[in-house]
């Protein structure tokens, strides 16, 4: 539930337009062009302690920080022994295969006998050692590359000692992937850097050039450092998850144990058990398998894309896409194939594959400034940022061509013009591909999750180690009492082991196996999943669930208290109205257009008894004392309540936040968007001239007529209020605005809402109700959610 406040007055320095500034408001050019603009860039900021400009002091190893999973990685070159793995593979002929098997269990043995350490530049291999001690062996692919090191590692290479050799030709690319990371070999730095942190120069530098696209021969050096645009997931054969799980140690224990009762003749237990550990294998590798596919179908997409190569749009695939591509958005592509910056248009995308809230998002065009804050080593962004970037696998709701980008007419001219002085198609440019989006961080995270120490598991091991350690003094002391008997040596053998098989039960494999196989079954009767199955003993052991949000488990609806407006003459908040669209009832619902600038708007807007808003302090970013209107009721409480929102109309279905769209219903005010067909050129104009612009969007009282541009005399019941400029809200300054116009009016008006705290802080202080605390606590106890309101007239 919400609560809005309303406070009274308003400043008349924004009422004093004439019809004079309404002239030279009309002859402002909407082709602002950013054309050679160069804005600061964060990623080029030279720090000698950052891995990307410091020279590796040990040309064989290095270290690594994967900032997105916060492990640190220690990755060693190493290269074939040709005699080592030839010793190695004759000592498991002698071993009759148990020295394989060993050193599969502890691969670092492996290692040591097969390899070599070599340097990092001329390593077949790069072996990863995690902070947890899980230890990966990775091969170094090169291929013949011929393009700058500034291609390679884009922006980094223009800061440090170091940039002199921007210019320099790569001859050859070397790469090796890990956890699903891509790194590059640095030449001049003797180390492997991630392609995340890579960023064309050209986006700061001469940011209205991107629109442009990609040729051909940068599409293919870009395709060399970032692969495919894909995320395709290696799913195992049968036969290897069939390996991996039997060559455990505890069912290898388990083979040892089924072939010494064989030996004793205990076939029945032998057969019991060996039926229970292939029944609970064959249900893990069935359940993985199953799993891992879905995983995989879920990471895979594709989709037919239209790519702009060489100044000319061809139709592609969206594995085509590399960084800096520039591709048609249209509404036919329900799914976003990679993460990208919009540059033409406005989108409205469902994001909740990523963040779990249902609540669309609109997107708008970039500005060239958010290019100099990005940071795409991050999967994540700034709400500042996020709001003109497309994220793979993310929904897209909607999509109009009635937002030009920054570059202007310099844009335009790139299409056919349609003479409205709006692009012919909307656009975006590529920012990450694969697994270095936003969903392939996700995606990551699942395939490679952080190792977990778990009691339960620490205690599971103790438990085995102990049972271990009594199993070898039985051993040995059983070994001697057979002696003093006199026993034969195969006797004595078979004895000795039996008693180990007696005190580490065989069975617990095969009963842990069938328990998490009915545990997998009943998860999957209620469509959850699980890919590591080992992991459904430590959720037996959980004993709290915290979640994050409100809405996860209460109730996600909302509703309206009431409004609280203001009453001018004492200064003090009034009466509750529960129901907002009553603040102009009969007659006034609909007040007439107003005839000039100074039009009070009729009996509605002179009753000054409530309805009022805060008028915004001008000394709060000028100099100026400011000069309070001498009607305040100007500013209506239903005028901001009906447009102070972001809500926006897909199929006929207001999307938004749940506050505004309650906050808009509750005012009974419709709600009408236009688009790109809306635009009209003036009468009589000849071809290329002005053209008349409709707003964004409109809102109407109920029952009123709609104004066109085709028949601009308004009648007599007609009224609307243009959303001019739409600022979202702001997590750090906890409001948001807008800036409307009224139909026939000079002059436009700002409305703001927010946090109270925050909204006063805006407000003249003679504006704000002596009250003020006092209403705002007694809300605020009852836990109501309070939002203040307030505005001011522009010119």
């Amino acid at each position: 539930r919400w609560h809005a406040a309303a406070f009274p007055g308003g400043d008349d320095s924004g009422e004093s337009s004439s019809d004079e500034d309404g002239s030279e408001e009309s002859e402002e050019s909407d082709d602002e062009s950013y054309e050679g603009l160069a804005v600061d860039d964060i990623n080029e900021t030279y720090d000698h302690r950052l891995p990307e400009y410091v020279p590796n002091p040990d040309p064989h190893t290095q270290r690594i920080y994967l900032d997105e999973e916060g492990i640190a990685v220690d990755v060693r070159g190493m290269s074939h022994s040709p005699v080592g793995l030839w010793l190695f593979r004759l000592l498991g002929v002698l071993t009759l295969g148990v020295a394989p098997l060993v050193c599969r269990w502890v691969p670092r043995w492996r290692i040591w006998w097969t390899m070599r350490p070599a340097p990092l530049s001329d390593a077949d291999f790069a072996v990863a050692v995690d902070e947890f001690g899980a230890v990966s062996v990775q091969r170094i692919e090169r291929c013949p590359y011929g393009g700058t090191l500034e291609s390679v590692f884009g922006s980094l290479t223009r800061k440090g000692p170091l940039s002199r050799f921007n210019d320099d030709v790569v001859a050859c690319l070397a790469t090796f992937a890990y956890r699903h990371y891509r790194f590059v070999f640095h030449p001049y730095l003797d180390r492997f850097l991630p392609n995340t942190c890579w960023v064309d120069s050209a986006w700061t530098r001469a940011p209205a050039s991107m629109r442009a696209g990609l040729g051909f021969s940068t599409r293919s050096l870009r395709r060399a450092i970032f692969g495919a645009n894909s995320m395709d997931i290696a799913e195992k054969p049968v036969g290897r998850l069939l390996v991996d799980e039997v060559l455990n140690p505890f069912y290898m224990f388990q083979v040892g144990s089924i072939v010494l009762w064989c030996l004793e003749d205990y076939y029945y237990y032998a057969a019991c058990i060996l039926l229970m550990s292939a029944t609970g294998i064959a249900e893990t590798l069935v359940e993985t398998r199953r799993n891992a596919r879905k995983l995989r179908e879920m990471a895979h997409f594709t989709c037919p894309v239209r790519i702009l190569r060489d100044g000319a749009w061809t139709d592609g695939r969206a594995e085509d896409l590399v960084p800096g591509d520039v591709f048609e958005v249209v509404a036919g592509m329900h799914t976003l194939p990679c993460d990208a910056v919009l540059l033409e248009g406005d989108c409205i995308v469902n994001e909740s594959m990523l963040t779990g809230e249902s609540i669309p998002v609109a997107k708008a065009p970039v500005p060239p400034v958010v290019f100099g804050k990005m940071r795409l080593a991050s999967s994540t962004f700034g709400s500042d940022i996020a709001r003109h970037v497309l994220f793979s696998g993310t929904r897209l709701v909607r999509v109009k061509k009635s937002s030009p980008g920054f570059g202007g007419a310099r844009w335009l001219d790139l299409e056919q013009r349609n003479g409205l002085g709006l692009p012919m198609r909307a656009t975006a440019m590529v920012l990450r591909t694969g697994f270095n989006t936003t969903k392939g961080a996700l995606v990551r995270s699942i395939l490679c999750p952080r190792p977990n120490k778990f009691k339960f598991y620490e205690d599971s091991f103790r438990f085995i180690g102990v049972l271990a350690a009594i199993a070898a003094v039985g051993f040995l002391a059983s070994i001697g009492n057979f002696l003093r008997l006199g026993l034969s040596a195969h006797v004595i053998a078979i004895r000795a082991l039996d008693l180990v098989t007696v005190v580490v039960p065989p069975a617990l494999p095969a009963t842990m196996s069938i328990g998490v196989s009915f545990a997998l079954s009943r998860l999957r009767g209620r469509q959850i999943y699980c890919i590591s199955p080992t992991r459904i003993n430590v959720c037996g052991k959980l004993n709290v669930m915290c979640f994050d949000k409100t809405g996860t488990l209460t109730e996600e609806g909302l509703d309206v208290l009431g409004v609280q407006p203001v009453d001018h003459e004492r200064c003090l908040f009034g009466a509750m109205q529960a129901d907002p669209s009553r603040l102009l009832a009969g007659s006034q619902a609909i007040p007439p257009a107003p005839t000039s600038a100074f039009s009070s708007v009729g009996s509605a807007y002179t009753a000054g008894s409530v309805g009022g808003l805060a008028g915004l302090d001008r000394s709060a970013s000028m100099t100026t004392a400011p000069r309070h209107t001498a009607d305040p009721s100007k500013l209506r409480v239903l005028h901001a309540l009906a447009t102070c929102h972001t809500v926006k109309q897909v199929d006929g279905e207001l999307v938004g936040d749940p506050l505004d769209i309650k906050m808009l219903q509750s005012t009974g005010w419709v709600l009408e968007e236009s688009d790109e067909h809306d635009a009209l050129p003036a009468a009589g104009a000849p071809p290329g001239a002005r053209v008349h612009m409709p707003v964004p969007a409109v809102v109407r009282p109920p029952h009123s007529e709609r104004f066109t541009l085709s028949s601009p005399t308004p009648g007599a019941n007609v009224y609307e209020l243009g959303i001019i400029r739409t600022f979202d809200f702001s997590p750090a300054l906890r409001r948001q605005s807008v800036v409307t116009k009224r139909l026939g009016a000079r002059y436009n008006e700002v409305y703001v809402k927010g946090a109270p705290e925050a909204v006063r802080e805006l407000c003249s202080p003679d504006t704000i109700p002596r009250d003020f605390e006092a209403t705002l606590l007694a809300h605020t106890n009852h836990g109501y959610r309070v939002i203040a309101l307030a505005g001011r007239a522009l010119k």
